[in-house]
């Protein structure tokens, strides 16, 4: 509604500008006010001022998003996604920004989305128009390639992150991450890194970490099961991002020998032979 007044307002503001030229040239054919072509001529003239509105709106938040996006260095070139997500009326984030398609392609794509929602959590409150919205992103591994705003009240995918937020977790939902040890050891220290001590980074799933989780969930707003699903771990991933890079820059992993066996074959027989070798990772 503000923004069809300041619309209006700003047509009638155009319509005051036009005057003089209309009295220099009497053979211009309008209407007197009331009559029903200048009010036609007045709402054209507002749908316009606030479809331009809306371009510099979405300027921008592109350009605010893009001063705060930090590109990733171990995404390939060329890799994008696009993540959908709503701002209030003081320009802050609502819920968990959601990737619109498919954002489990691939390891990199994963980390693109965990990048770009770190920028947008980070980088509020955004400048908005004093009315809350929804928008859509598409970024690359290196910046913020378009920025549109979704006409709808909410965007699917918002309502579907607020669906997965108030859904409590269970075993079921854990068990489908698949989490192995490294990565159970990567959950603790995001978690501790984030204030939420599981005293301990071992890679086991112990009742002081359970504990942790359900800290972390109850202070986030999901259901403090003490156990994670796919929504709470991308949210932690994106929560703890900047602490994490810093963390690993400052302690690299320390790389392990491993004694391999590989085999090849070769010869006009096709002889499987197999040697030993070194590896680290």
């Amino acid at each position: 509604m503000r923004n069809t007044i300041a619309a209006l307002l700003c047509a009638g503001t155009l319509a005051g500008l036009t005057a003089p030229a209309i009295a220099e040239n009497p053979t211009v054919d309008i209407a007197q006010p009331g009559t029903p072509a200048r009010e036609e001529i007045a709402v054209k003239e507002a749908a316009q001022a606030a479809s331009e509105a809306s371009r510099q709106q979405e300027k921008l938040l592109k350009m605010a998003l893009g001063g705060c996006f930090q590109q990733p260095p171990d995404v390939a070139p060329g890799t994008k996604v696009t993540i959908g997500f709503e701002l209030d009326e003081r320009g802050e984030l609502v819920g968990i920004p959601e990737p619109l398609g498919d954002a489990t392609a691939n390891a990199d794509v994963r980390r693109l989305y965990l990048r770009a929602a770190t920028a947008l959590d980070t980088c509020a409150p955004f400048p908005l128009t004093g009315e809350s919205a929804s928008f859509k992103a598409v970024l690359s591994n290196s910046n913020v390639l378009s920025m549109r705003r979704i006409s709808d009240a909410k965007a699917p995918s918002v309502r579907q992150a607020a669906a997965a937020v108030h859904r409590p977790t269970t075993e079921e939902t854990e068990n489908a991450l698949s989490l192995n040890r490294s990565r159970r050891i990567e959950i603790q220290r995001r978690l501790q890194l984030l204030g939420f001590d599981p005293k301990g980074v071992d890679g086991v799933f112990g009742q002081n970490t359970r504990d942790a989780i359900s800290s972390w969930q109850a202070d986030k707003g999901f259901p403090a099961t003490g156990i994670l699903g796919a929504v709470q771990l991308l949210a932690l991933n994106a929560q703890s991002q900047v602490l994490y890079a810093d963390y690993i820059e400052k302690h690299p992993p320390k790389l392990r020998k491993h004694r391999v066996k590989v085999c090849r074959n070769s010869g006009f027989f096709d002889i499987k032979q197999c040697r030993y070798e070194d590896r680290w990772y």
